[in-house]
């Protein structure tokens, strides 16, 4: 806010004491200010609401705007963006806070305020579990994984970059680009990531459908890297019983399609109550979704995690064993990922 209204100190003066609270915080137990003990959270919660509401009014009221401010103009409002807010602290109590926020801006007459919450769908939960009617004040867009024609779009447009800066031009394959667009998922990090991998492997600057593929799978391609930075924490660390990682194997054996309660019962090894905790604590981390149209059934919600399990997990359940030579067991892998990723399903 202090870069937006930089160009008048009465601005930057008014934005400072108004939000002089934040002086007051302790975070992770790092004092800034020694009055931080004294300060209860329900007076946290009034600083930050008002301090919000103040500004937003001073902001956008046009007498206070230009003469008090010294602004040229009153402001349109005020956008506040939270990222990543499904791994907000339950102590944030966020549900809570933007459910008062709302209400003092009402009381304020102070409607200007654009309040916008970034994550993954389970941020519906975080909110729910600190105040039940905080979820009614938002309106829900999903962002969908980007379309097989945005995926070949992004990599045609790296390469056009990248030529520009070289005089020995790279071109890529119709069936690169279709292995890319399933093996990526549609999600822009995997799509940067094989397109990334794939440059870097081809020799003959022309990156076909068997570079794509040692790109991904290969010792430190792709899935590998993928894997350590999204799915290795999820599989190791957020799961602590091996029982819980059976039931994973199981699942990707389907990728990422849904499967019913009744099919992982049939192949798993183990009493029904063990199968049973497990179902709901993997469902409870969001690392297998509930399917919300029928009861019973789960999924996997990425098919590059079903190929990470099925090859760099081979073995023991407590460390990562990376297969280097192709063996029969990964042979299977990859041509199963081939059929699967290449499928009419795959590239729609």
């Amino acid at each position: 806010m202090e870069r937006a209204l930089r160009n008048s100190n009465k601005a930057i003066a008014f934005i400072k004491d108004t939000l002089r609270f934040v002086q007051r915080i302790e975070i992770m137990g790092t004092k800034i200010a020694g009055e931080s003990r004294h300060t209860s959270d329900v007076e946290l919660f009034e600083s930050v609401t008002d301090s919000i509401v103040d500004i937003s009014k001073a902001i956008t009221t046009p007498n206070t705007a230009v003469s008090k401010l010294g602004l040229t103009h009153p402001k349109d409002g005020l956008v506040i963006f939270i990222d990543e807010a499904d791994n907000a602290s339950e102590h944030l109590d966020l549900g809570t806070l933007v459910k008062e926020l709302s209400e003092k801006s009402i009381i304020e007459a102070s409607h200007n305020i654009l309040l916008v919450l970034g994550g993954l769908p389970v941020v519906r939960t975080v909110l729910l579990d600190s105040h039940k009617s905080a979820l009614r004040l938002f309106e829900e867009l999903e962002l969908a994984p980007l379309s097989g024609r945005d995926v070949r779009s992004v990599i045609r447009q790296g390469l056009e970059e990248a030529n520009k800066k070289q005089t020995d031009h790279v071109t890529v394959t119709e069936e690169a680009l279709d292995l890319i667009v399933g093996f990526s998922e549609g999600y822009p990090h995997f799509v940067q990531q094989f397109g990334y991998t794939s440059y870097a492997v081809d020799e003959d600057n022309i990156i076909d459908k068997s570079d794509v593929s040692i790109a991904a799978f290969d010792k430190g391609g792709a899935f590998d890297l993928i894997g350590d930075k999204y799915y290795k924490d999820m599989y190791f660390n957020k799961i602590k019983k091996d029982a819980y990682r059976h039931v994973l194997r199981i699942m990707s054996t389907s990728w990422n399609n849904w499967i019913s309660k009744d099919y992982i019962r049939e192949r798993f090894r183990g009493k029904v109550s063990t199968l049973d905790n497990a179902i709901k604590a993997l469902a409870d981390k969001n690392i297998i979704l509930r399917n919300p149209n029928r009861r019973g059934e789960y999924r996997l919600q990425w098919a590059g995690f079903a190929i990470w399990i099925n090859y760099f997990t081979k073995g023991s359940l407590s460390t990562i064993q990376n297969v280097e030579n192709h063996n029969e067991d990964f042979k299977c892998c990859f041509e199963k990922a081939l059929e699967y990723y290449t499928s009419s399903k795959a590239k729609s």
